[in-house]
């Protein structure tokens, strides 16, 4: 601060209050002229400029304005803590509903008069890469009017390159193109937005790099009602695909692939938990090395939607990428 003294004392002379200053100039010429004299009022010595108290006014105000900016922030900040806080009791009021530890085998009621009408089960697991999981499945009735169309049990598998596959027993109609009543379906698509849109919306030259169905997708398979049987998808190995020309669904969707493809083995297979019986596997391909998540469901289509059936599902067991062994804790419906 002592340039501000030194600043000072170079430009200003001191007055004292209610005295006469006279100032003159030298005109060119060398004449000189007087100014005028006058009084300094009293008053206006005591508003002389102060450097000190001006940094100190402006220090003043600034924190005065950064206090108001900060009271107005806070203020801010606390009423969207409120709305996150009543935001997440809201969802957890919602999840509460669907979400469940998981004790026992879980029974999917579908038509019953107390059940909710949720049909998906979504298994919440560590969070870590998945290669092999299984279930056990019991189809405990299926009603005579739900028979009329297709009925659907399935263990689903999602993969984080944004493809899923679903394996289980089917109940369909028959007819000249599907002779039997009884089958099972392995068989999986790109994700285009779910439901319809990813079978619609499929584009063959590019998906078949993501997922490639087998050529037994679809195949009759005489299971029973009221018998347990184990569903599992387990991954294989990691092949080489040559170029040529490949059925994208397994059945009748030729793709010429151009490329070299790296894509992992992943096997469905279904089977009498008891061990009597035959079993059938049917094994597509994907480029993703590990699952992502696992569902379970009953779905129905072509005129059996909502009529009366029931199947128990255990709770799955699965197997990460280390080698080790686990069960889910739990779930939520859908």
């Amino acid at each position: 601060m002592s340039f501000l003294f030194d600043l000072f004392n170079h430009t200003q002379t001191a007055v004292t209050p209610g005295t006469d200053t006279t100032a003159t100039s030298t005109l060119s010429g060398g004449n000189t002229e007087q100014a005028s004299q006058q009084t300094i009022p009293t008053s206006s010595a005591s508003k002389a400029f102060n450097p000190f108290s001006a940094i100190d006014d402006f220090v003043k105000g600034a924190i005065n304005g950064v206090t108001n900016i900060a009271n107005a922030i806070g203020r801010t900040v606390e009423t969207i803590g409120q709305n996150i806080q009543q935001g997440i009791v809201n969802a957890e009021n919602d999840l509460t509903r669907f979400f469940h530890q998981f004790q026992q085998p879980l029974t999917l009621d579908i038509g019953a008069s107390n059940d909710p009408n949720l049909t998906h089960i979504t298994f919440i697991g560590n969070g870590k890469p998945i290669t092999d999981v299984s279930i056990n499945l019991t189809v405990n009735s299926v009603s005579p009017e739900a028979l009329k169309g297709l009925n659907f049990w399935a263990l689903q598998v999602n993969w984080p390159n944004n493809t899923w596959a679903h394996g289980g027993p089917q109940t369909h109609i028959a007819n000249s193109s599907q002779p039997w009543g009884n089958q099972v379906n392995w068989g999986g698509l790109v994700n285009k937005g779910g439901g319809s849109a990813d079978y619609t919306d499929k584009n063959l030259a590019e998906d078949i790099y993501s997922i490639q169905n087998g050529p037994n997708r679809l195949a009759p398979y005489d299971w029973e009602v009221g018998k347990t049987y184990t569903l599992s998808v387990d991954r294989g190995n990691l092949v080489t695909l040559p170029p040529g020309t490949y059925n994208y669904g397994g059945d009748g969707e030729p793709v010429k692939v151009d490329n070299t493809r790296q894509m992992w083995e992943w096997t469905f297979t279904m089977k009498p938990a008891d061990g009597s019986g035959p079993a059938y596997t049917s094994t597509m391909y994907n480029s993703a090395s590990s699952i992502d998540s696992v569902l379970a469901w009953s779905e129905s289509g072509y005129g059996s939607e909502g009529k009366a059936k029931s199947a128990t599902f255990s709770n799955p067991q699965y197997t990460t990428a280390d080698g080790t062994i686990h069960y889910y804790s739990s779930y939520y419906r859908s």
